[in-house]
């Protein structure tokens, strides 16, 4: 290669790597205000720059960052020498009504109940977020949880379902603020009215649980199972009458063990308790759980607590 060759390829390389700080500098900026420190600590950790620049350079990339449209102020002591990006000029604005509209689309995302696909769009609004005016917690809270849970609890907690792994998780109970040691084998997770659920095995039990994900504060793997576990799936017995009877249609987990004109009396292996105890009470008055007694106590407790909530 001739030296005025290798003079212009390197000048090319030049202009780009400039151009890439450029960039970076306002990815940073558009996170948190930035001291000159903060920005070369950056560069030097950064793969491809690997290196930090001197202040004067810093100086020449804000200010093409400010002749192309963006308003940074100044570092001083109020701002505890920082360079802070006042105006984006490559922000979309929304006003009320487009902000309304896209809230109002989000929330067919709650009849999809796929957590992962709502796990994704969160990401993606996350991003979004720098680009526009918008707060995503807003936007997806009122659809479920899963914009409030730690995304590494999420992920971690994924991998040992697909592995079907021991796990040991620190949770949290719902009726206090006791925190429990609980070792599962990490079976699936799964969406159910907005919340976010991981269902396993529970050794100490010996029956398969639920638990809400964003009341698991930490998790340790313990191992791989070699031998699957004996899983005792409780039996329910209930009566349906009226209306229920004539809609009633039975599946493999069913058994009608009595059958008269306007009743049937059902056996039912439970599968995912959280779910057989919302059918129930779905319900509503013309189905009498009558087996087993620890779930007829729970769905006494729940009635009774929504009692006391709308006396008040």
């Amino acid at each position: 290669m001739s030296m005025g060759k290798q003079v212009s390829q390197q000048k090319t390389n030049n202009i780009s790597l400039t151009g890439y700080k450029i960039l970076h500098i306002l990815g940073l900026l558009t996170k948190s205000p930035q001291s000159e420190a903060d920005l070369n600590e950056y560069f030097a950790n950064n793969k491809l720059i690997g290196k930090k620049v001197s202040d004067d350079s810093i100086s020449l990339y804000i200010n093409t960052l400010r002749k192309i449209g963006c308003k940074i102020s100044r570092p001083s002591k109020s701002n505890n020498y920082k360079y802070e990006l006042t105006y984006n000029p490559f922000i979309l604005s929304l006003d009320e009504k487009e902000k309304q509209t896209l809230s109002t689309a989000t929330k067919y995302l709650a009849k999809i109940n796929n957590w992962k696909f709502i796990f994704d769009v969160d990401n993606v609004f996350l991003e979004l977020q720098n680009l526009i005016n918008i707060n995503k917690d807003e936007i997806l809270s009122s659809i479920s949880n899963i914009t409030s849970i730690d995304k590494q609890i999420i992920l971690k907690l994924n991998l040992h379902c697909k592995n079907k792994n021991v796990i040991t998780i620190h949770h949290r109970t719902l009726s206090s603020d006791e925190i429990r040691k609980i070792t599962i084998l990490a079976d699936e997770m799964f969406l159910e009215s907005g919340k976010l659920y991981i269902w396993g095995y529970n050794f100490k039990q010996q029956e398969m649980q639920y638990f809400r994900v964003d009341k698991i504060l930490d998790i340790k793997k313990v191992g791989i199972s070699n031998n699957e576990p004996i899983i005792k799936k409780p039996i329910a017995v209930y009566k349906l009458k009226d209306e229920l009877v004539k809609t009633f249609k039975i599946d493999e987990n069913q058994t009608i063990i009595s059958k008269k004109s306007n009743e049937l009396i059902i056996e039912e292996q439970i599968i995912n308790r959280f779910k057989f105890v919302q059918k129930i009470l779905s319900y509503g008055t013309n189905c009498t759980l009558l087996s087993p007694q620890n779930i007829v106590d729970e769905i006494k407790l729940t009635l009774e607590t929504l009692e006391q909530i709308y006396e008040k």
